[in-house]
């Protein structure tokens, strides 16, 4: 996924800092909670897949109703 003229902030010394970059899309052997990649003045920033390393909606619900159930006992 390339995405161009999108502001990303990089944080600088408790700060950000507005940056304009081409986002380079994650490969396979990437790890899955890697979305991409920005170079940005001789660094290389990793762009992380919230998806991927924050449960959704469904997985938050369906946890709270396991531990509402009833235990079964025999």
């Amino acid at each position: 996924m390339e995405r161009s003229g999108n502001g990303v902030a990089v944080p600088v010394t408790g700060e950000c800092e507005l940056i304009k970059a081409e986002m380079m899309a994650a490969v396979e052997s990437d790890a899955p909670h890697v979305a991409g990649w920005l170079s940005h003045d001789g660094d290389v920033i990793e762009v992380l897949n919230l998806d991927a390393i924050t449960p959704g909606p469904e997985h938050v619900l369906a946890e709270a109703a396991a531990l509402q159930r009833p235990e079964a006992r025999p």
